[in-house]
């Protein structure tokens, strides 16, 4: 495996706090694109390709679906006649399809649902165990959350719940707040902490407090490897997700306004814009 030592001896410090932020996405993948492995390039690009999902849902529910700055890929290549759909990845090469044959009739919910399931198994396919272990954390937040906000509709609990690993048939299993559940994730007790703050703005910084931390644990013993950019490009997605929220002059108005901003983030993929 490649040592990008001179790569990430360069890089800017990161801080949790956007304001401190001197590095942005786009430099750092600028950099990055003639440095990095094709296939460590690709595994970048996979991660921040989550940015895009809403323009992609958008784009399929017949929305105005925008550009979005960093993707690796466009919405418009969804058109069947455009020459570069074949560009995609195979994951939305896959949604586009099964979406255009008209053999389902979804709820923009469930569009979102099945999108998010079929992305953290594109994560998974890389192999890389870094990249797994992040899709597996924020899949077992989104779940364990859903499982909390609807445990007593279990039909709904049920059907908000993404599949994909042995957590979420615990969660169709047991309530939350059952020892199978505290005991087999132990970020459950924090989790239950954070959801007591009434205001939906702290909550989702504290959720993304504790991505952050993670990112930072799974590179504990990690210097000058892939991993540490993968990590890097996380939190740059964190830090301007935030400067995209934290708009200085929609702070200065009516705080509702803010937490309209921050409920669409909420459960939901962590770094839609």
């Amino acid at each position: 495996m490649p040592d990008y030592y001179c790569f990430i001896s360069g890089l800017p410090e990161l801080s949790f706090h956007s304001a401190e932020r001197q590095f942005g996405l786009s430099a750092f993948l600028g950099q990055a694109k003639p440095v990095l492995d094709p296939l460590h390039m690709d595994w970048v690009n996979r991660l921040v390709m989550e940015k895009g999902h809403k323009s992609v849902l958008n784009f399929f529910t017949g929305k105005e679906s925008g550009i979005v700055p960093h993707l690796p890929f466009e919405t418009n290549w969804f058109d069947p006649e455009n020459e570069k759909i074949h560009l995609l990845p195979e994951y939305l090469q896959n949604f586009a399809a099964i979406h255009r044959s008209g053999t389902k009739d979804l709820t923009p919910g469930q569009l979102e649902k099945e999108l998010t399931e079929d992305y953290f198994s594109f994560l998974n396919s890389t192999g890389n165990e870094f990249i797994m272990s992040w899709a597996s954390f924020n899949m077992n937040i989104r779940n364990y959350i859903a499982a909390k906000t609807w445990g007593e509709n279990e039909p709904l609990k049920k059907e908000e719940l993404l599949k994909g690993n042995d957590f979420s048939l615990k969660l169709q299993e047991f309530d939350t707040g059952h020892k199978e559940v505290q005991v087999d994730w132990p970020l459950a007790a924090k989790i239950d902490k954070i959801l007591e703050d009434t205001n939906i703005h702290e909550r989702e910084r504290s959720l993304d407090r504790l991505r952050w931390e993670k990112i930072e644990s799974l590179n504990l013993f990690n210097y000058f490897s892939i991993e540490v950019i993968l990590g890097y490009t996380l939190k740059l997605l964190i830090i301007e997700r935030w400067e995209n929220i934290d708009q200085p002059e929609e702070r200065a108005e009516i705080e509702g306004i803010v937490n309209k901003k921050v409920e669409a983030h909420f459960i939901h993929n962590p770094f839609q814009s």
